[in-house]
């Protein structure tokens, strides 16, 4: 079975950059042990080429654009008002989905942003709190840069939406934060649960109590680390089989970005059916990227790259046409087992989440 034809793609979920200024400790780009990814390459955003050459081949079919949040910001890349012009010339229809936690780049850039033609633009704005919140799970964030950036964004045209990530710490700021968001102009309040249990969630809010003092310490936080005694590096296949082994349970796995004819593309221009499974090219969890690593290995460098194929040319690799959603029925990768396993008729959790966020 195919994952998708070139002719069936509808959205594109974009990972422009590898660039952040906070540090998430849920995001693809922290390390859940001592906070930082060292496989990150040095920063990078999606070339002009690259980004043409997409929207040439699939801009006139296209109905959606998300710029997600995988591994950067999507406000760090400066051209990309540019980038959403030229998908607007080739196709004034797009939907256009911005993803950014808002305390990064100037009041003129989401000005020009906003203001750019069309009725499709949607910033969802990633607040988990209040002034006295957010930073705790989006440290490094500036609580007045983002209120100065909201309060610009609201004399354009884009629809805003605000989305709330509920923690321990932050849901009984659940309803003062939708009424401010209703003052703020705001189109929507979203409140999304986190995929950590409160359990997980309360051991981090323990660690920045002990550190609270040097939060916003960036030089202090590159050179502390968390590391945990038990933690073992196993090669691709002991990764992918221990992985699968602790992940949640499943009876079926339905490809959610098949579903929703999807592809996601990352600031290399590497080609991968979803966020998750593009995530794990340089997770900070070194189980991870061998366990990545054990997945592609068949396959020649550059496969899935669009500076060297089009993209008809990588959804007709073996990887697409057969290998990928042969390994659902046979022996799929903890990535697939996690986000987009059912059991007993419920998806797992990141299938879930995305579901609810609709």
């Amino acid at each position: 079975m195919k994952y998708l034809n070139k002719t069936e793609i509808t959205s594109l979920n974009m990972d422009i950059n590898n660039i952040c200024n906070v540090a998430c400790p849920g995001c693809a780009r922290q390390d859940r042990i001592d906070g930082r990814n060292l496989h990150l390459d040095k920063p990078k955003s999606i070339s002009f080429d690259v980004w043409k050459k997409v929207i040439d081949e699939l801009g006139p079919q296209l109905i959606n654009i998300t710029f997600c949040g995988n591994y950067g910001d999507a406000a760090a890349t400066n051209n990309l008002p540019e980038l959403i012009q030229y998908a607007i010339d080739v196709n004034k229809n797009i939907r256009f989905n911005v993803v950014s936690h808002m305390s990064i780049n100037t009041v003129d850039y989401w000005i020009r942003l906003g203001n750019l033609p069309t009725k499709n633009l949607t910033i969802q704005c990633s607040l988990d709190g209040l002034s006295d919140t957010n930073h705790i799970y989006r440290r490094f964030a500036n609580w007045h840069k983002i209120m100065t950036n909201v309060a610009a964004l609201r004399t354009t045209h884009a629809r805003m939406i605000w989305k709330f990530i509920e923690f321990p710490w932050n849901r009984h700021q659940i309803d003062t934060a939708r009424l401010l968001s209703k003052e703020m102009g705001f189109h929507k309040f979203i409140v999304t649960r986190n995929n950590a249990n409160d359990i997980r969630s309360n051991r981090f809010f323990n660690k920045y109590v002990k550190h609270q003092k040097d939060w916003h310490d960036f030089k202090s936080f590159k050179n502390t680390t968390y590391k945990h005694p038990d933690i073992q590096s196993l090669d691709g296949k002991q990764s992918w089989d221990k992985l699968l082994a602790n992940k949640k349970q499943y009876d079926s796995i339905e490809c959610y970005t098949q579903n929703e004819q999807s592809i996601h593309i990352d600031w290399d221009g590497d080609v991968y059916p979803c966020c998750w499974m593009g995530a794990s090219k340089c997770h900070p969890d070194s189980n991870v990227i061998a366990m990545h690593q054990h997945i592609t290995q068949p396959y020649q460098d550059q496969w899935n790259n669009l500076q060297h194929h089009s993209v008809e040319d990588i959804m007709n690799h073996p990887y697409y046409t057969t290998d990928l959603m042969n390994s659902l029925d046979t022996k799929p990768s903890a990535i697939c087992a996690e986000s987009c396993g059912q059991c007993n008729g419920k998806f797992n959790t990141i299938n879930t989440i995305g579901k609810e966020n609709k």
